[in-house]
């Protein structure tokens, strides 16, 4: 992690680098659902740094066996982890992108932008909030607000009013206080606030 610590190598170059190397270990065809700040790098411009890759729901074991070795040839000490706690809008594997990456063993997919958006409001980390403000410029407020009641808010564990206050946060600040009062009507006429 030296490099990453004195800025020398952005996180995008880092993970990168990583998968490129375990693409040339692995000898099969791999999918791999990335998730977190990771997916929030690689696909949307985020420039924070991140300390590993979360995945959605599992790590392919072939990913597993070969890490080490990848991130010893790679000389890249990023975690790599299955995130079993993470909550996301219902179909969000239907809406993942591919990303177009030179890999020939690998397959990386991506959560959409909006679904990586709802899926980051629970937690509202300032790492969150960050990837946040990269991630939902040129959103469509009516299409979050459609994806946050029809797949995501009604699916979710936990104290919803504390979640929902959460994305109204984040609404007001991207949108605007107008919006975000109007998509709060919403809520409540929904019973999410």
């Amino acid at each position: 992690m030296r490099l990453l610590k004195k800025g020398l190598m952005s996180s995008l170059a880092l993970i990168t680098k990583v998968l490129n190397v375990l693409d040339g270990l692995l000898d099969k065809k791999v999918d791999l659902f990335i998730i977190g700040g990771a997916a929030a790098v690689l696909g949307y411009g985020s420039t924070r740094t991140t300390r590993d890759i979360d995945t959605w729901m599992t790590v392919p074991p072939e990913i597993l066996e070969k890490w080490a070795e990848a991130k010893r040839l790679s000389g890249v000490d990023l975690a790599i982890d299955a995130v079993s706690i993470a909550q996301a809008a219902y179909g969000v594997e239907e809406r993942a992108t591919l990303l177009q990456m030179p890999l020939k063993n690998i397959r990386v997919f991506l959560p959409s932008k909006e679904d990586l958006i709802l899926m980051k409001i629970s937690r509202f980390s300032d790492n969150d909030r960050e990837d946040i403000a990269v991630l939902i410029k040129n959103c469509n407020p009516e299409y979050l607000l459609d994806l946050y009641l029809r797949e995501f808010i009604p699916y979710a564990v936990g104290n919803k009013r504390m979640i929902s206050i959460n994305y109204l946060e984040m609404i007001e600040g991207a949108f605007g206080v107008d919006v975000a009062e109007g998509q709060e009507r919403v809520l409540r006429a929904n019973n999410y606030f």
